[in-house]
């Protein structure tokens, strides 16, 4: 919002009729852009692909697209010579329009699909044969001003209830599903939790037939290599700095490790999941209290385990695994849902 007193919605939504400097320079971009995924796709297929050329057609379509959207940014952004909200609304209103009239058309009885999600730039149909695919991407090219195109076909997938999430597999053997905004994959979460998390969806998706029996046997694989003292220093957990250490305040953890480490701004931070001894005087007794270290002593596995399968929970339940279930361990093979 360019002012405190900006409104979030304008009478009218305008059109400019005279091409800028950034719209001719945005359809250069999306035409080169518009050739490089099907150049990716073609050398991915190679049984002798080259590499180098994957990761050159992926970074030419991926700073394509980067630019276009840093558009709606751009214009949005009070410090831009040029911003204007009205600029940046027309966008997204545009989008919500094109998503609106796709859903009522993919709803009618000519195509009658089932709407599965709908993000920014896509929308996901179900049921649809080919043909009546390749009909309402035509009549939507020839009702708005984008270009409609048939992006993937996918056999198998997962839809979240949580905004822009899902895991999706076009069916090559070769190729790993696609994953996106999973938030259990971000840098902050620990390297082993990450890898079972991402190793676990991935065969869900690509082998849902086999999960019942194969996902049980993948988290107790999981859990035994915690139980061999596999815990290099690369599995720890991974922050970064915001602020100044001295400026977190107490129960914020960042700062605690940010200082024994003296981490600047912008510096990583890396901890353990731990336990520590706490004698409890009215019981004249001691117990394990839940902590975190910078150093790799008194580990809680028990931890570890936690967090893997509470992250794995959505996915499992949407695949009707029994979580609860999962939770004891050791596990009997012949687990079923």
């Amino acid at each position: 919002m360019l002012e405190a007193n900006t409104p979030s919605k304008v009478e009218r939504h305008w059109v400019c009729q005279k091409t800028g400097a950034f719209p001719n320079i945005l359809e250069q971009a999306l035409s080169v852009r518009s050739k490089y995924p099907d150049l990716l796709k073609r050398e991915k297929q190679k049984t002798n692909c080259d590499l180098k050329l994957i990761e050159e057609h992926q970074t030419h379509q991926l700073g394509a697209k980067l630019f276009a959207k840093a558009g709606f940014g751009l214009f949005g952004n009070e410090y831009f010579e040029f911003s204007n909200y009205q600029v940046a609304e027309c966008i997204t209103a545009e989008s919500r329009r094109i998503h609106k009239q796709m859903k009522i058309l993919g709803h009618s009885a000519q195509f009658n699909f089932t709407i599965m999600c709908r993000f920014t730039d896509s929308v996901f149909f179900e049921g649809g044969t080919d043909e009546r695919m390749q009909g309402i991407i035509q009549i939507c090219n020839g009702k708005f001003y984008d270009i409609i195109e048939l992006k993937n076909i996918f056999i198998d997938s997962i839809f979240y209830d949580k905004k822009n999430k899902y895991v999706a597999w076009i069916g090559n053997e070769r190729d790993e599903p696609m994953i996106k905004g999973l938030y259990c994959l971000s840098g902050s979460n620990a390297l082993w939790v990450r890898r079972w998390f991402k190793k676990i969806i991935i065969e869900v998706v690509k082998h849902p037939e086999t999960r019942f029996k194969v996902i049980p046997k993948m988290i107790q694989e999981a859990y035994d290599e915690l139980e061999s003292g596999f815990m290099p220093s690369k599995e720890l957990f991974t922050q970064s700095v915001k602020v100044l250490p001295h400026e977190y305040k107490v129960h914020v953890r960042t700062g605690v490790p940010a200082n024994l480490l003296d981490r600047d701004i912008d510096g990583l931070i890396n901890w353990y999941e731990t336990y520590e001894d706490e004698y409890v005087e009215k019981k004249k007794s001691w117990k394990k209290e839940k902590s975190y270290s910078v150093k790799s002593e008194n580990i809680n596995l028990e931890e570890y385990k936690h967090l893997l399968l509470n992250k794995l929970r959505d996915t499992l339940e949407i695949a009707r695994i029994n979580v609860d279930y999962l939770g004891q361990y050791p596990y009997n093979s012949s687990s079923r849902e």
